[in-house]
């Protein structure tokens, strides 16, 4: 039997002609997750914003008052005296020392920070931030700069250069990932759910082929197509927003097909046993919300409680979008990633394993 003539390879170029016949493909497939992205990017990346550094000073002594009035008057900087705030609580130097996130500080710490408006708190003890660690190494900075020149010195501060990882070079991956989910749950889900409406399925049956044909072959189309969107995408990320994978492209792209073929497969055991194709978008709403809000598309996971985060690392989306990350981003490699690649792993198998033996071929109504 020649290979063209093959069920799988006929359900799969089937499947394939299918996507290629929308017109909406183009918009849906392409734009919309480069113009997302782009919305996204120019909301929340950090270079868009102001940067107002508001300073809380307290403690000090008369000694300290020429360089802190040279440090009232730089670029940016606005002093905000605490002294008052800061005598009423004993001990705050090694409150401040011993704490690591404002959810554990006294409470009267926390409100000079957050009902002042402060930035950062600088004390003859130390300096104390909020914000994130980049941030405040610029923040020190300005502090040193004007110091030194108070004293009628000159610092010299030399800029080192480290790989960064942008808003959009951690946005993107979870784009990617988020586009693989939609077009498994709800293009797969649609169009199989539409053939049995139709009464295709039935029509299916009277030609000699395994039901695990027309499973495989639709969704390894979808796979397929997806994979040359994710190309594509990310042609498009990186001559519109710089992005680059930083380890291997090849598993990049693995995951990208691992990811696409378990997103499919969810969509196929979706669409088993529904009849209706209004039905099928409102259970397949019910995996896309909780895996959209939660996989860390639009924002980190990492403050999660960690009953909530044992259970969203185990969505499908989550362990595709923390794999693309590291790849792309960490240049990590497929050790690092194998929780991530069994999730997915035991997602599409599950799913596949369930298509097979829940799917209504139409013989049932």
């Amino acid at each position: 039997m020649k290979l063209s003539s093959s069920p799988l390879v006929q359900f799969f170029l089937l499947g394939l002609r299918g996507v290629l016949r929308e017109k909406s493909v183009v918009f849906w497939s392409f734009l919309f997750p480069l113009f997302v992205t782009g919305i996204f990017v120019q909301a929340f990346s950090p270079s868009n914003r102001p940067d107002p550094f508001r300073l809380g000073v307290g403690g000090f002594a008369a000694v300290d008052a020429p360089w802190l009035s040279t440090l009232s008057t730089a670029e940016g900087v606005t002093l905000v005296q605490v002294d008052d705030a800061l005598s009423a609580i004993p001990n705050y130097a090694e409150a401040l020392s011993r704490e690591t996130d404002a959810k554990s500080l006294p409470s009267a710490l926390r409100d000079i920070f957050f009902r002042q408006k402060i930035d950062a708190l600088l004390t003859p003890t130390g300096f104390f931030s909020l914000k994130a660690t980049e941030a405040s190494a610029r923040d020190v900075n300005r502090i040193l700069a004007a110091k030194a020149r108070a004293r009628g010195e000159t610092l010299e501060i030399r800029p080192v250069n480290v790989k960064g990882v942008s808003f959009a070079d951690w946005f993107a991956p979870g784009m990617i990932g988020l586009t693989i989910l939609t077009g498994g749950l709800f293009g797969t889900s649609f169009r199989l759910t539409s053939d049995r409406e139709k009464g295709l399925f039935r029509r299916y049956m009277l030609t000699p082929f395994r039901r695990s044909d027309y499973v495989l072959g639709f969704v390894a189309s979808r796979a397929v197509f997806v994979v040359a969107q994710s190309v594509l995408l990310l042609g498009l990320f990186r001559v519109v927003f710089g992005f680059q994978v930083h380890g291997s492209v090849v598993l990049f792209l693995g995951l990208v097909c691992l990811g696409s073929l378990a997103s499919n497969l969810l969509g196929a055991a979706i669409a088993s046993r529904i009849q209706k194709s209004e039905v099928a978008g409102g259970v397949a709403n019910i995996f896309f919300f909780p895996m959209m809000f939660l996989s860390g598309v639009y924002f980190r996971t990492e403050n999660f409680p960690p009953w909530l985060k044992s259970i969203t690392d185990c969505f499908s989306l989550s362990a595709l979008n923390t794999a693309l990350r590291a790849v792309a981003n960490e240049g990590l490699g497929v050790a690092d990633v194998s929780f991530e690649i069994g999730v997915l792993v035991v997602w599409a198998v599950a799913c596949l394993a369930l298509t097979v033996a829940l799917f209504d071929w139409g013989q049932e109504r």
